[in-house]
């Protein structure tokens, strides 16, 4: 499957979205940066922490087909210039490559602080590339349902405010609970976007098709209201991308962050 947003048959407005919600993540429109092109952009927002994550990601790349956004923290940017200029998009998409930036970073903090890295992969859906998976019976989550999924597979308490929003759903095996799906508040265009997670599935239910069903059930719940849905994963779980691919989910980019957890 290409990365190049730009082949891909999906509806202009689900990739709108998606680049103005990355976009304003980085501090740069990412439809002006050209093929071949790895462009370095200092941001006051790589100085605080993000929503829900409660860290700095003082150094956040996103690498696309065949071009890249590096956002950087505005001290940092020579320095990361300079890697950039002798690894090109490998310094930001290959592992051993991107240490060199985390190394970078190691040297500038304090030592109270902890440097650690992560990659992700970025999906999208629309109406025109959904394809539904209804194998097994999903409904709207209650407080109670997720009361009893929390003894067996605990959950953040994000989920608690999609109830609320009710774009939270469980698949039923009969009439228990062993999937639940929901999405998460966003920090700008909340009218566009939701951020989809798919907490899990009860271990004894897994490999059974029910992620794939609860998670089509919440995208088809996003795009009656006319919102894209949007869904991150890592690169390593082979599982998660199978059932977020089976669904129709179109992968954008991956990208690499750089995080500071601040100590008192």
């Amino acid at each position: 499957m290409t990365n190049d947003p730009g082949s891909l048959p999906s509806a202009p407005k689900a990739l709108r979205d998606m680049e103005d919600f990355l976009s304003a993540y980085l501090g740069c429109d990412i439809r002006e940066v050209m093929p071949g092109e790895v462009r370095i952009v200092a941001s006051e927002r790589r100085t605080r922490a993000e929503l829900h994550y409660g860290d700095v990601f003082a150094i956040w790349g996103l690498v696309l087909h065949d071009r890249a956004v590096v956002s950087v923290q505005p001290g940092l940017t020579e320095a990361v210039r300079r890697i950039i200029d002798r690894h090109g998009l490998a310094a930001i998409s290959d592992a051993d490559r991107a240490a060199e930036l985390t190394r970078l970073l190691r040297d500038r903090q304090g030592a109270d602080d902890e440097v650690s890295e992560a990659s992700w992969l970025f999906y999208y859906c629309s109406r025109e590339t959904f394809r539904p998976v209804t194998g097994h019976t999903c409904r709207p989550a209650t407080t109670e349902d997720l009361a009893e999924i929390m003894q067996e597979h605990p959950y953040d308490t994000w989920l608690n405010q999609s109830v609320s929003a009710g774009t939270c759903y469980v698949a039923l095996d009969g009439r228990r609970p062993v999937a639940v799906c929901g999405t998460f508040g966003v920090p700008h265009l909340c009218d566009r976007i939701a951020d989809v997670g798919l907490p899990g599935t009860a271990e004894t239910h897994r490999r059974r098709g029910y992620g794939a069903s609860v998670l089509s059930a919440v995208t088809d719940a996003v795009l009656r209201r006319d919102m894209t849905p949007v869904y991150s994963v890592s690169p390593r779980n082979d599982a998660s991308i199978a059932t977020v691919e089976a669904v129709g989910y179109r992968r954008y980019g991956r990208d690499f962050r750089i995080r500071v957890e601040l100590r008192d």
